[in-house]
């Protein structure tokens, strides 16, 4: 009943069963909190959302990562980036392994206050650990293509400022590169706004030599070999900052 309240953002009724059953000598478990807690979220409720983890040790009751992912997410709307950030190790002392939805959480609060460089050293974290191994198609040293399909337009961002800087710093050879965007996540009414926001991007990058490839999927972009060498002698570093 109480993952059906949280569907509908009923975060009072939640709550008010949530205490029931605690009057009723029923103890929570971890999937308990977890829909009192996207109740919190859906409502709006940070403040009350940010405490669950107090609850949860105060009953012994474990979180899991969906527990963690979701209190990022109630920091990250509070502005308290250095929390969300935190969490990632905190979980990890509590046994709990981040997931790709834990590290976008992060990146995107870091990108939101321009932080780009903490946002960068996190993906490459992740990327590491094979979370966001689909997002990048390396062959002998070369980026053949980045697939940010599902990404939001920050961690789309980080992404293309870690290849640039991975090609500024010798690690990626320069090659002809296909960057697929899709809609993105989380747009608003089906908006294509991630095709646009890397199309910008990508012109700042090479100006005229980018060629958009007709697709069935939205944002289809090829980046010439050309047109990176142009900008790393250029000595450009703006747009990875």
């Amino acid at each position: 009943m109480i993952a059906y309240f949280s569907i509908f953002s009923r975060w009072e009724h939640a709550l008010g069963l949530f205490n029931s059953m605690q009057s009723d000598g029923v103890m929570p478990n971890t999937f308990t909190f977890n829909a009192l807690v996207t109740a919190f979220n859906k409502s709006r409720e940070w403040g009350r959302s940010v405490e669950i983890l107090k609850s949860m040790d105060r009953l012994r009751v474990k979180p899991n990562v969906a527990t963690f992912t979701a209190i990022q997410h109630a920091h990250a709307q509070r502005r308290e980036t250095d929390i969300v950030v935190e969490l990632l190790s905190k979980m990890e002392t509590r046994g709990v392994m981040p997931n790709k939805v834990s590290y976008c959480t992060a990146i995107e609060a870091l990108d939101a206050e321009g932080r780009t460089q903490q946002g960068m050293e996190l993906f490459r974290v992740a990327h590491k650990r094979r979370l966001f191994e689909n997002c990048l198609s390396l062959e002998m040293s070369e980026v053949k293509k980045i697939d940010l399909h599902g990404c939001s337009v920050a961690v789309a961002r980080t992404v293309l400022r870690v290849v640039l800087s991975d090609f500024r710093k010798g690690n990626i050879v320069p090659s002809d590169m296909m960057v697929l965007t899709g809609r993105g996540n989380g747009t608003p009414d089906g908006a294509s706004v991630l095709a646009e926001e890397m199309r910008s991007f990508l012109k700042s990058i090479s100006g005229p030599f980018i060629n958009e490839v007709r697709s069935n999927s939205d944002g289809c972009f090829q980046l010439k070999k050309e047109a990176i060498e142009t900008w790393l002698s250029e000595n450009n570093e703006e747009l990875i900052k």
